[in-house]
């Protein structure tokens, strides 16, 4: 993926203060966000939060095949990476060392498979039997069943936990393109008691076309804003 590729703005287009964000948010958000292979490391989150992606093919007839989308095992696969360096670190460990018994640490956090209603069993399966997660460390949140549910509705789920909404830090999970909105999108949609960080799939690990999908995300932040389902602007958060 080359960020080269993003769209830009000339000069004697930016007209307008729209235009002025978009430029912004094309030339610093998301080639910051590209351009980056590393992330900081959130040594103290209290939970790991995934927000699932879309299936691979829409419809009626679910399954766990069409459910685990390459972008949903890819982000289940990133906050289970995150998780065992988070213990690697806490525990004194080399991250090869790690046994089930030291994964299920109290001192550890916890993944939050947070899917819509068809999504959250293939997400479960992945998690354990594919990547040997321990299920004791894991929680399921259903955020709505497919046609209802989005990212918001993943936030105003979280929300309405009374245990999980006094967190006072989470970790959210998606893929790079999408983390600007989400950034946004808990920027209005969780307590600002509650701190978060967002760490983004690389792009290396997945295949796309990244002018398309800058251009997508750039109108559905503009649509969305106006909307007031997510914030114009982060509240003072960037992406990890």
């Amino acid at each position: 993926m080359n960020p080269e590729r993003l769209p830009k703005f000339r000069p004697e287009q930016k007209k307008s203060q729209e235009d002025l964000f978009k430029h912004e948010l094309i030339q610093k958000e998301f080639r910051n966000i590209f351009e980056s292979s590393e992330y900081t490391l959130p040594e103290n989150t209290k939970a790991i939060m995934i927000l699932s992606a879309p299936p691979n093919e829409k419809g009626e007839n679910f399954s766990d095949e069409k459910e685990g989308s390459p972008e949903n095992v890819a982000r289940i696969k990133l906050a289970i990476e995150v998780y065992k360096r988070i213990a690697a670190k806490k525990l004194g460990k080399d991250i090869k060392q790690l046994t089930d018994e030291d994964l299920r640490s109290e001192i550890l956090p916890f993944i939050i498979l947070n899917g819509e209603t068809e999504q959250l069993p293939m997400m479960r399966k992945v998690a354990v039997d594919e990547f040997h997660f321990p299920l004791e460390k894991l929680q399921e949140m259903d955020c709505g069943r497919r046609g209802v549910a989005n990212t918001k509705t993943q936030f105003e789920k979280f929300e309405l936990d009374p245990h999980l909404s006094k967190l006072p830090h989470i970790t959210l999970i998606t893929n790079a393109y999408y983390a600007p909105r989400v950034v946004r999108t808990a920027s209005a949609n969780l307590s600002a008691d509650t701190d978060f960080d967002v760490i983004g799939v690389p792009l290396k690990d997945l295949k796309f076309n990244v002018f398309r999908k800058t251009r997508g995300e750039v109108k559905k932040i503009i649509r969305y804003a106006e909307k007031g389902d997510i914030s114009k602007h982060p509240r003072d958060r960037k992406p990890i």
